[in-house]
């Protein structure tokens, strides 16, 4: 995989927490980073198909939704909504 050395900057709190937590997870800032921006850009393409989706077939029902919810906290565990 190809590297692209960039230059970021973040608020200090929010750099000093991810430090920790690279720290913690074992790995590096530069790839805490990188799954976060991944992991949004996963969800950002799953939000565009649902808008696709939804255009050519209409939109989710009520209960299509309640499922998808329902589904969604076994997974990541219940949120507020």
């Amino acid at each position: 995989m190809a590297v692209r050395k960039l230059s970021i900057s973040l608020d200090a709190e929010l750099a000093e927490r991810a430090a920790r937590m690279a720290a913690d997870e074992g790995t590096t800032l530069s790839r805490l980073i990188g799954l976060s921006l991944e992991d949004r850009l996963i969800l950002a393409d799953g939000r565009a198909a649902m808008r696709e989706y939804e255009a050519d077939e209409g939109a989710f029902t009520a209960d299509e939704r309640a499922e998808a919810a329902a589904f969604n906290d076994r997974l990541y565990g219940a949120s507020d909504r």
